[in-house]
């Protein structure tokens, strides 16, 4: 662990700094640097670098007790290294600073704190309604970091994220898209570092009576698929994947009303087959249990009990590490909520983060 500076008042001031020591009262003139902490998250996955290295500052340290702090001149600039331990994964930067790049350049204009998250591939997917993407990093239901994806530039109000799927089985969920040209696209991710992108059938459109609605796997060959639902009609359409690349489809013998909405696509009940999780426009979320293609029966999930209005399911799965799925809510004003799950029976409801920054909204977990 690396902790530059241990004395919170030492800090740049305008005004003489009172330090009581002993029961007494001391004056002390003010001190023209800054603290810099950082430290790796687990503390054992990497460490953390400094350079250039903290200025000693020897006119600090006194006895009864003892401290000696070292610091930053005001508009130092620090350039901050995370490396890993063994197999472990640089993933973000949280604290004062927010970043996916293992070196960053902090520059010294307050207190800082620099913590390097490890091992952890980040979990809810947000989009912006100018287009930029950003990633939150969560250990179950707490938020431990974010970042900006794509070097914050926006892909365009035109595009909207549709799901996630590691369709090029290289370990990371890339990016799906949906156009409003009907068009279906990937972001191909290493992490969460954009490595390429793929027209979907070269470009196909679908009509835009067709929502892109989730991404599973239906024939168990461990590639993701996408399923379409017609929005008037309620029929779900699959397009069945080889990796990145279309293979054939299906339309399943099933409908539903155009009051219901597919919402997200999981393994409920554990038979190694994606089922389709729907709400109502009441609210009501219910799930299609399904083996392939075959609909092998229906819930209504909490019995049919439907989250008080404005609260909709953004996507499912495992938020609590019990090997269940559980199902995220986003309600209008950007609060997240989450229904915990053992298979198909209800167990709890928790508030979680709320997206509070205007534009802002949870479009897919990974």
């Amino acid at each position: 662990m690396l902790c530059v500076g241990t004395v919170a008042f030492c800090s740049a001031s305008a005004s003489t700094i009172r330090i009581s020591i002993g029961g007494s009262w001391h004056y002390q003139q003010p001190i023209a640097y800054y603290l810099l902490w950082t430290n790796a998250s687990p503390i054992d996955a990497g460490s953390v670098s400094a350079s250039p290295s903290p200025s000693s500052h020897p006119n600090l340290s006194w006895s009864s007790p003892v401290y000696y702090t070292e610091g930053y001149s005001p508009g130092t600039v620090v350039t901050l290294t995370a490396e890993n331990q063994g197999t472990n994964v640089f993933a973000a930067w949280t604290g004062s600073v927010s970043s996916l790049s293992n070196q960053i350049h902090v520059t010294m204009n307050g207190n800082k704190s620099a913590i390097a998250l490890f091992n952890n591939t980040g979990d809810f997917i947000l989009q912006k309604t100018n287009g930029q993407l950003a990633v939150w990093f969560m250990q179950h239901t707490e938020q431990v970091a974010a970042a900006m994806l794509n070097n914050e530039v926006a892909l365009g109000s035109n595009w909207r994220v549709a799901g996630t799927g590691d369709f090029d089985n290289n370990g990371s969920k890339d990016l799906l898209f949906r156009g409003l040209n009907g068009k279906a696209a990937l972001w191909l991710m290493d992490g969460n570092h954009r490595i390429g992108s793929v027209a979907i059938r070269d470009g196909f459109a679908l009509s835009s009576l067709w929502r892109l609605a989730a991404v599973g796997d239906f024939n168990s060959d461990n590639s993701p698929d996408l399923l379409w639902q017609n929005k008037t009609k309620g029929k779900l359409h699959i397009w069945y994947m080889n990796g990145t690349t279309y293979d054939s489809n299906a339309t399943l013998a099933y409908t539903v009303g155009s009051s219901w909405r597919v919402v997200a696509v999981a393994d409920l009940d554990g038979n190694n087959s994606s089922d389709i999780i729907f709400q109502h426009t009441t609210g009501k979320v219910a799930v299609w249990l399904m083996d392939g293609e075959t609909r092998t029966g229906s819930i209504g999930l909490r019995d049919g009990l439907a989250p008080k209005p404005g609260w909709h399911v953004v996507g499912a799965r495992d938020m609590d590490g019990d090997g269940h799925t559980d199902i995220v809510f986003q309600q209008d004003n950007g609060r997240l909520m989450v229904w915990f799950f053992e298979g198909t029976a209800f167990n709890r409801a928790e508030l979680i983060n709320k997206v509070s920054d205007p534009g802002w909204y949870l479009r897919a977990l990974k």
